[in-house]
């Protein structure tokens, strides 16, 4: 066995004793494969304009679905449909705005935290160390709170408050894949589970598409791992 898989090897069986403690994969990726499936319908028809704005967040939870070779998920995408990206932050004037840079705190979540951390992940803005001390403080927040992890300060309606939630759970599978640190996905993973119940009838909202990426991003980086 190589070095590299004697460090990994543990960190997936980890990982995996974690799965079998929780919701299943199965369960998992059946209701991801599901809903995949009902939101490619859904965007191949007339979806209002709000969920235009998260049709790239679809698509990226679509393609990663494949990826992770989901059953009979239709093989093309809807175009007829323009694609309405989310408006972008300044980040220099939200970082700016953040007290003393750190996006949560005891009280909680930093008002669109989230979303704005996926922003500054997708682009080199020179904020590596700020980004850096704040997925620390995300993941020992996450640790110790759980359930009650990142609720919003102030307080905002449950929407935006899962918006949220499921953007932290996308950025910390993306930062594990990136940074070969197991510690984020377990954290995603458990985010993940906390959340499902909440979801498992929705509607198809923003929130939903939201959510499928985070359960998306983080099958992914298990896979990526070798679970």
């Amino acid at each position: 066995m190589t070095l590299s898989a004697k460090l990994t090897t543990p960190l997936v069986n980890a990982a995996v004793e974690y799965l079998d403690k929780s919701i299943s994969q199965e369960r998992i990726r059946k209701f991801l494969q599901a809903s995949l499936t009902a939101g490619h319908k859904y965007y191949s028809q007339s979806p209002d304009h709000k969920l235009l704005a998260h049709l790239q967040e679809f698509e990226q939870a679509y393609a990663l679905g494949r990826e992770i070779r989901l059953a009979n998920l239709p093989t093309a995408l809807p175009t007829n449909q323009e694609n309405q990206a989310i408006q972008e932050i300044d980040p220099a004037k939200w970082i700016e705005a953040l007290p003393k840079g750190r996006m949560v705190s005891a009280k909680g979540l930093a008002a669109s935290s989230g979303s704005n951390l996926l922003i500054l992940l997708g682009d080199d803005l020179g904020y590596a160390q700020l980004i850096g001390d704040n997925m620390e403080r995300l993941l020992r927040h996450v640790e110790v709170k759980r359930e009650q992890a990142l609720q919003l300060d102030p307080p905002a309606p449950p929407k935006d408050t899962w918006m949220e939630k499921h953007a932290v759970s996308v950025a910390f599978s993306r930062w594990s894949r990136r940074h070969g640190d197991m510690r984020y996905l377990n954290a995603a993973l458990k985010l993940n589970d906390w959340a499902l119940p909440s979801h498992a009838r929705s509607a198809f909202s923003p929130v939903l598409v939201r959510f499928l990426l985070a359960l998306a991003e983080a099958e992914f980086t298990l896979e990526s791992w070798g679970g």
